[in-house]
């Protein structure tokens, strides 16, 4: 008895250390981000593709492809489309109008990739120190609704981005720089998209911040781009930072690992509730 016990407890502090060694390895910063991927592909409609990863409890979704014009953007997308450079491996350097030059489809797709955490693993024990961790790097925690999106091509043109319009119904944590107020929307931006050039879609994304769809309501972590005064997501190969709220259910929009890994949704209210209590106390 006193065996097995003490095997359970040692495996107990093995699983402990990997989850801080991996928060100690895995930082927010969106350079050290892409070494953590696995291998990005790039597939040209009618030819073999690799099947992506995707949450069992969020299907892949399509979205609509946004009209653009070769070099024509807002000033506040000029400016985001810098953000994304990182992505250029995705395509070997190639831009993706070139790629579509003799295609009708072209698609880039990064994969979450192999990385310390267990994944597909029951890990909500851990939640207090997730939720500490991302409450306290965070510049805004908001629930809302996207309204409505653009995409656009990344400034050396290998990859996509797009700008979500968000409608918070409820500010969990403000932004002391540029309080957010309820009603009023603000700016996500986030890597991948879909965008149609001359006739050619081209759809790209990255599995660790996979696509927000207009119409849904989210709970989304945030850091404030103050350029622009928009947000972007909190870039960490292991902690999700966005989640899918649907018919009582919380749900991660990607396959990371923490809190829930690839698991089935879990109560939003409950979840809310951690949210909204470690607000109020992990970071005073």
């Amino acid at each position: 008895m006193a065996e097995s016990k003490d095997r359970r407890l040692t495996s107990r502090f093995l699983v402990l250390g990997l989850f801080a060694f991996c928060l100690a390895v895995f930082s927010n910063s969106a350079a050290q981000r892409f070494f953590s991927f696995g291998t990005s592909y790039t597939s040209l409609v009618g030819q073999p593709t690799p099947v992506p990863q995707q949450n069992a409890a969020r299907p892949g979704r399509e979205d609509e492809p946004t009209p653009i014009e070769e070099g024509v953007m807002t000033e506040k997308q000029e400016k985001h489309s810098k953000i994304f450079k990182g992505y250029r491996d995705s395509t070997g350097g190639k831009r993706l109008k070139d790629l579509i030059l003799n295609q009708n489809e072209v698609r880039v797709e990064v994969p979450i990739g192999d990385v310390l955490a267990p994944r597909g693993t029951d890990l909500s024990e851990y939640l207090a120190t997730y939720l500490k961790k991302e409450v306290c790097n965070s510049d805004a925690i908001v629930v809302g609704t996207v309204t409505r999106k653009s995409s656009q091509l990344v400034d050396d043109g290998t990859f996509t981005f797009t700008d979500y319009e968000v409608n918070p119904d409820e500010v969990l944590r403000n932004n002391s720089k540029a309080p957010v107020q309820t009603g009023n929307s603000i700016t996500l931006t986030r890597p991948g998209g879909s965008v149609n050039l001359k006739g050619h879609v081209i759809r790209a994304r990255d599995r660790s911040y996979d696509l927000l769809s207009v119409g849904h309501r989210y709970l989304l972590f945030l850091q404030f781009v103050s350029e622009t005064g928009a947000y972007q997501p909190i870039y960490n190969s292991v902690l999700e930072d966005s989640f899918e709220l649907d018919n009582g259910q919380m749900i991660q929009v990607s396959q990371k690992a923490l809190p829930f890994g690839n698991s089935q949704p879990r109560n939003a209210d409950s979840f809310l509730g951690e949210v909204r209590k470690a607000v109020a106390t992990v970071c005073n």
